[in-house]
């Protein structure tokens, strides 16, 4: 569905192009959600525990900066998660605080190993071929 927004043809095309994204972002995550596969994290929650568990251990304005997000909602966020126990602060004097995720429990709660799994790739393949 086109935008009716009048501009040039490169911001048109720019629109364009965020929109299709956006909505292909949005699909993706409701098939996520219908799969159970995020468990009951948010999205953010666990683009935290994602980037905690390939980065390591990062201050909050990292974390913000990777997942393109405000300081304000990843509080928020990682105050959940440290509620949970996925996530604990470790002060790092005289730096703000450091966030580390649990490896252990993040491999559980997220499975990690799914995606290695024989077949994983051809029914996720199969999974968004759209007809």
């Amino acid at each position: 569905m086109p935008s009716h927004y009048n501009g040039t043809p490169q911001e048109i095309q720019a629109l364009d192009t965020f929109i299709k994204l956006t909505r292909a972002v949005d699909s993706l995550y409701a098939r996520l959600a219908r799969r159970g596969a995020l468990g009951d994290l948010t999205l953010s929650q666990f683009g935290v525990l994602e980037a905690l568990y390939h980065l390591g251990s990062m201050s909050q304005s990292d974390i913000c900066s990777k997942l393109l997000k405000s300081g304000g909602n990843m509080t928020l966020v990682i105050d959940n998660l440290e509620k949970h126990g996925l996530v604990q602060r470790k002060p790092a004097y005289p730096r703000p605080p450091y966030y580390e995720s649990l490896p252990y429990t993040c491999r559980k709660r997220l499975d990690w190993r799914s995606s290695t799994r024989p077949g994983s790739s051809h029914r996720r393949r199969n999974e968004y071929n759209y007809q």
